[in-house]
């Protein structure tokens, strides 16, 4: 594990694979709540044939907490992050809110993307409802902590009957989730809206819907790749936290796509 300061902040990240090959490295972006382990048995199994960069977003894991949180400013830490890596240019890959984040940097820095996939992400431009339901989340970790939501988040991102042996880990690694960053990110939901960046996203994009997903349907996210320039729209069975949950399934659907675009 190593630790840089990018874009005002200290962010933790870990590479894996062979540095030396040449290959366009493959960026990893974890779920909302996550960080660099939510991806270690993905890493694991795209290392043989890739460069793999992981990283803890602002907020989370390991690196600076943070008490705002915007969609601008996490986009501009992984172009940083990148730029102090010396990584010209990337495949990104992201679960859920991660996914956001590929997507929002690959509309901002086109020339830096080779490709994205993700699974689930976040759009935004979400309901009045759904707005006062998340200011009021964010109020309520604030007062009380993570013990006081995190197994009721966990019960639709991670559904018990998707739970393997890693997640009792996973939910002591999610208490351990600093609550004014969770805050932050709650409110950030509340404004977030992809909708204007999506037609610049050129990249060649897999957008994969999760049959077993109660939070994302999958008509979003059939949606959202038929109105990107070069979408492409594909399904796992797994829920919203597709890389924990089914690590080898996504990491061939990574691997797949990544081999086509070579070809």
């Amino acid at each position: 594990m190593n630790w840089v300061e990018a874009n005002g902040a200290v962010l933790r990240y870990v590479r894996s694979g062979d540095w030396t090959s040449g290959r366009i490295p493959v960026v990893l972006l974890h779920e909302a709540g996550g960080a660099i382990e939510s991806w270690a048995e993905v890493a694991a199994l795209l290392s043989p044939s890739w460069q793999v960069l992981a990283y803890d977003q602002r907020g989370f894991g390991q690196s600076e907490r943070a008490k705002v949180l915007d969609l601008a400013t996490m986009t501009a830490d992984l172009g940083a992050l990148l730029e102090a890596l010396g990584i010209e240019r990337a495949h990104l890959v992201g679960t859920a809110m991660g996914g956001t984040i590929a997507l929002a940097f690959a509309a901002e820095s086109p020339d830096r993307v080779a490709s994205v996939v993700t699974n689930s992400p976040a759009t935004g431009n979400v309901s009045e409802v759904a707005q006062k339901n998340l200011l009021a989340r964010a109020d309520y970790v604030e007062r009380a902590g993570m013990r006081a939501v995190a197994d009721a988040g966990l019960e639709k991102a991670y559904p018990e009957g998707l739970r393997g042996a890693g997640f009792a880990q996973y939910r002591l690694r999610y208490l351990t989730n600093d609550p004014a960053s969770v805050a932050a990110l709650s409110r950030m939901f509340v404004t977030l809206d992809l909708g204007p960046l999506v037609p610049r996203i050129t990249a060649p994009t897999l957008i994969l819907g999760c049959t077993l997903d109660p939070i994302k349907p999958l008509e979003e996210c059939r949606t959202l790749a038929g109105q990107l320039p070069d979408g492409r729209y594909g399904e796992l069975v797994t829920g919203h936290f597709a890389g924990l949950i089914s690590p080898g399934p996504f990491a061939a659907v990574i691997t797949g796509f990544l081999e086509s675009l070579d070809a």
